[in-house]
């Protein structure tokens, strides 16, 4: 590590730790503390007290105020008997109580309350149940209700808080042998029975990248899950690039990869309440996407009452805030962040500089003499809002937007010759999407939703000659992207348990893109290319979960898409099973088709710094086809208390992937449409849980992503983005109000072969593979000199170095003294702490000598991030 990470690293922890807190003490030795600092005397029953602790105040204060902390921390009553004398005793307090489901987010009605297993009256009043109880700080809460798993909670941490909300866990989906509970972490949970992963972001752990919860990086942590080059945004699911995988947010479709070209997750994790994972296909309600989905909601209950918070890192800042309107019938909630002025550039954003225009005319505008930066104007932002309303007990309505936008303006002017460069730069994505809820009955539901999602890059750079501002170059990409939706699904379940899901699913979707070329020396002069596509997609689908037997769990569904632009009808069935072998051993199988009618269109020269500047098309009859895939998976797990053991084998294939035969779409057919690649892999976790407070995993995939196609040279080869072993070391820590986290990366390096190569540029032992023709059938004789050593980067069919990389985070949770309900939170993460350079790229360019440029891009740096936030 270099010694001005080191002392920066030094810094930020010694700074950071002089803030800590860490006592706690028992409420009998406050008590004792009030006693012997003001001359006062406390009476109280000591059998009330035992064993109740409370966090230590941060500051000390008037005796008033510390009593008004003590009663607050153990929900009792100080009442003053004289000067000096004090009463401590539980006194009669009125409770409102909402329960919601868990897995849907919907209100409970009529739960009932138990004080120390004694029934308590109650009252309703809308969702809300009202009691009253004296109650001591040992003294257990439960609530109860009909076909829910009970929920306790102690005497002394109600508090008093105007609304104590309850998730509650349904036993009809036979929690203890469907889901297992802190899969990875706390927070993270396995769905057995429909082979998903859930992420709850109000209960997630710590993880080592980040301390305030990012996204998409909370989904990097799960086996078989891993970003290439280290960017948030460009997420592959055993192997599946960045577009085959769904991501939807509150049901949007989103097509943006995130802020500052992919390098930060574009959704506020403040305000997101769940997200489900699917690495082996999904329910047939969902289509459109061969790989696998990343399923983001926010919350849906009713606020009743105000809350919010705040947080600024050394990336961006931001700010949430959920309000009731109307009481126990609308709430609305908002959200919204923005980049740090960029003129400030932290270590994190300086690290994420280099990673994103390493190489750049921008990065060498810092380092070259010749190149002067005139301007350099950059900002991100996100806006999130989302309406709830309970129409009725059987109905509710539910209203999301968001707004994601990006832009990034330079120009430099070249010393050498007289021109200025310029270049203008957006990516934005806007989504709104309406769902309507409905439970008919206790057996039938309905869901009704409307979606819309507009994302649209606009890319620009004009060169102008200085002296008479004429335009000597000009380049220029647009792409657009619309999809409008709307999708009516109907659950009954039926007497003996099973459950069958139906429903019908209407797309149009649009897109366009805009190829503008000009060179004013060019003979050629203007080159003009464009492409403009729409269609309508009808997809009935039907569903059956077969759940009647205690061990043995199957869905078995069928979903059917009709396409207008190719006139065809096709279907995708679908199945996944789950065997209970015994209580702690559960096989798994799935299999299903899946088909794509949108994606983006590589070029076969892949450049991962320019992740966002693949084009999104729509499937037409000309040259981007349907998309087909295949998904199979066979495995196990074994988890217990302590331990879980997770296996799982899949195979995967994609065919019709259209790639562009250059670096810039030449022609109207200029495509390859007959990419096909296949992925055979393997994931294994092993996660120990040593004590409450200490877990440690290993998790490792095994995959060989193999791409082909009867237009290339090569019979088959690995891909641009195939990395055969990834392996995480990962290990979490909790003490007191501290969090730590620790993780170690290793990866295999990416591929140096670029299949869009010249044939002659090839080494004849590849060029000679497959069934080409053409190819040489000998090896060219050897030079009578003896040759120039070659670069190492022109020897294709290689791979980079490995990559690793070690990830640390600590954090620190404290109160905001004299503020009720606020909480504070302070914490550091480094990415990257021994600055490895993980070359993940090497862009080649020909200099006008006939040389050959290599420049290195490399991974995520050093990159630590302090952030501090406040709840309410």
């Amino acid at each position: 590590m270099k010694l001005s990470h080191l002392l920066f690293l030094l810094g930020l922890l010694f700074s950071h730790l002089s803030l800590a807190q860490t006592d706690t003490l028992s409420a009998s030795e406050f008590l004792q503390q009030l006693e012997a600092e003001h001359g006062v005397f406390f009476a109280y029953e000591a059998s009330m007290l035992n064993g109740v602790s409370i966090p230590a105040p941060s500051t000390k204060g008037t005796l008033e105020e510390q009593l008004a902390y003590f009663e607050k921390a153990v929900n009792l009553s100080v009442q003053s008997e004289g000067d000096s004398y004090f009463l401590i005793k539980p006194v009669e307090r009125q409770y409102k109580m909402l329960a919601y489901d868990a897995k849907e987010s919907f209100t409970i009605y009529s739960p009932a309350i138990t004080v120390n297993g004694n029934p308590q009256t109650f009252s309703l009043q809308g969702d809300t149940t009202t009691f009253s109880a004296t109650l001591s700080p040992n003294d257990t809460v439960t609530v109860h209700a009909l076909g829910y798993e009970k929920k306790s909670m102690l005497g002394k941490d109600l508090g008093r808080q105007s609304v104590l909300t309850f998730a509650m866990f349904s036993t009809t989906y036979e929690l203890e042998e469907t889901v297992v509970r802190a899969y990875l972490a706390e927070g993270i949970y396995a769905n057995r029975k429909e082979h998903r992963l859930e992420i709850k972001m109000n209960e997630l752990a710590q993880l080592p990248q980040e301390t305030d919860g990012d996204v998409l990086v909370s989904i990097q942590a799960l086996p078989g899950i891993t970003s290439p080059n280290g960017k948030a945004g460009n997420t592959y699911i055993r192997g599946s690039a960045t577009d085959q995988s769904f991501v939807l947010f509150d049901n949007i479709p989103i097509y943006h990869k995130g802020h500052y070209f992919g390098t930060i997750s574009p959704y506020n994790s403040h305000v997101v309440d769940r997200i489900n994972v699917y690495r082996n296909g999904f329910n047939p309600n969902m289509g459109g996407r061969t790989g696998g989905a990343i399923d983001i909601h926010t919350c849906d209950k009713i606020e009743d009452s105000l809350t919010g918070g705040a947080s600024v890192n050394s990336v961006y800042m931001e700010g949430h805030l959920a309000t009731p309107i109307i009481k126990d019938k609308l709430s609305l909630s908002f959200s919204a962040r923005t980049n740090l002025p960029v003129k400030w550039q932290s270590p994190k954003v300086h690290a994420f500089s280099r990673m994103i225009f390493a190489t750049s005319k921008l990065q060498n505008a810092m380092k070259n003499p010749y190149l002067k930066m005139d301007s350099l104007q950059l900002s991100y932002h996100d806006i999130n809002a989302k309406i709830n309303w309970k129409l009725s007990k059987k109905h509710s309505l539910h209203w999301s937007g968001i707004a994601i936008s990006n832009g990034l303006d330079y120009q430099l002017a070249e010393t050498t010759v007289p021109e200025t460069e310029h270049v203008d730069n957006t990516l934005n994505n806007f989504g709104s999407s309406l769902r309507w809820k409905a439970n008919w009955t206790k057996d039938l539901t309905g869901e009704l939703s409307l979606t819309y999602s507009d994302y649209t890059y606009d890319y620009a750079m004009n060169r102008l000659n200085n002296d008479n501002g004429q335009v000597n170059v000009t380049h220029a990409n647009l792409n657009n992207l619309r999809n409008t939706g709307l999708k009516y699904q109907l659950g009954y379940y039926l007497k003996n348990g099973d459950q069958i899901e139906g429903g019908y699913e209407l797309k149009s979707i649009h897109t366009d893109f805009l190829n503008h070329n000009y060179e004013r020396y060019d003979s050629v002069g203007v080159l003009d290319i464009s492409q403009e596509v729409s269609g309508i997609l009808q997809s009935p689908f039907v569903n059956y979960k077969l759940n009647r037997f205690k061990r043995f769990k199957m869905q078995v569904g069928l979903r059917g898409t009709h396409y207008s632009n190719t006139g065809e009808f096709r279907f995708e069935p679908r199945a996944f099973a789950n065997y209970l072998l015994t209580d702690k051993i559960n096989l798994k199988a799935s299999s299903g088709i899946y088909d794509q009618y949108v994606s983006q269109v590589r070029n076969m020269n892949f450049n991962f710094q320019n992740i966002d500047q693949h084009l999104w098309m729509l499937a037409n009859d000309r040259n981007v086809g349907v998309m087909t895939g295949h998904q199979h998976m066979l495995g196990f797990m074994y988890a217990s208390k302590k331990w879980t053991l997770d296996v799982e084998g899949f195979y995967k294939n994609v065919n019709n992937i259209a790639y562009l035969a250059g670096r810039l779409v030449t022609g109207p057919n200029d495509f390859y449409d007959q990419i096909r690649i296949q992925t055979t892999g393997v994931d294994l976790l092993v996660k120990r849980k040593f004590t409450d407070r200490l877990t440690a995993w290993v998790s490792y995939t095994y995959s060989h992503n193999q791409l082909s196609s009867d237009s290339l040279y090569m019979a088959g080869y690995a891909s641009d983005y195939d990395q055969p072993h990834v392996l995480n070391i990962v290990g979490l820590y909790s003490w007191r109000r501290w969090k730590f986290a620790a993780s170690w990366k290793f990866a295999s390096g990416l591929t140096t072969l670029f299949p869009g190569t010249p044939q002659q540029e090839l080494p004849s032992t590849i060029a000679k593979g497959g069934n080409n023709p053409n190819a040489p059938k000998d090896p060219p004789p050897p030079p009578k000199k003896k040759p120039k050593k070659a670069h190492p980067y022109e020897v294709h069919g290689e791979r980079y170095p490995n990559i690793h990389q070690l990830d640390l985070s600590v954090s620190y949770t404290f109160r905001v003294p004299k503020w009720q309900g606020m909480r504070g939170i302070i914490g550091l993460s480094i990415q990257n702490v021994y600055d490895q350079s993980n070359v993940v790229e090497v862009i080649t360019t020909t200099k006008p000598d006939g040389n050959t440029r290599y420049q290195e891009a490399e991974g995520l740096g050093f990159a630590p991030n302090l952030m501090i936030g406040v709840e309410w």
